[in-house]
């Protein structure tokens, strides 16, 4: 009778360790899950934002869409390119220098 007992104690306690050790992997793959999803919308935010940065202004934008050069409310003419006032080369507008001669785009501080 004593040895049932033991046995029963302990397969008891296999049973709540087994139990316990369930929670504990279920949680825990859900705690990680959630914090993956956090990190990756807190890496996508990053990208828009440094996409939002790379990006042309709306205007150029437009002027890229119609492959051609657009006025402003000015009446100035935008363009896709920028020509470099020293040398003349024409230039894409994400350079910030002129690819030939290294002279800085115009209106760039």
């Amino acid at each position: 009778m004593y040895g049932q007992d033991i046995i029963s104690i302990l397969f008891g306690a296999v049973i709540v360790i087994a139990i316990i050790v369930a929670i504990f992997l279920l949680f825990r793959n859900l705690v990680l899950w959630y914090y993956k999803i956090d990190k990756i919308v807190e890496q996508q935010e990053r990208m828009v934002q440094a996409l939002e940065r790379l990006s042309p202004p709306p205007q150029l934008m437009q002027a890229q869409v119609e492959n051609a050069t657009e006025s402003d409310s000015n009446g100035k003419t935008i363009s896709a390119k920028w020509i470099c006032p020293v040398c003349h080369h024409e230039n894409y507008w994400t350079a910030k220098v002129c690819t030939q001669c290294g002279a800085k785009q115009p209106g760039i501080v």
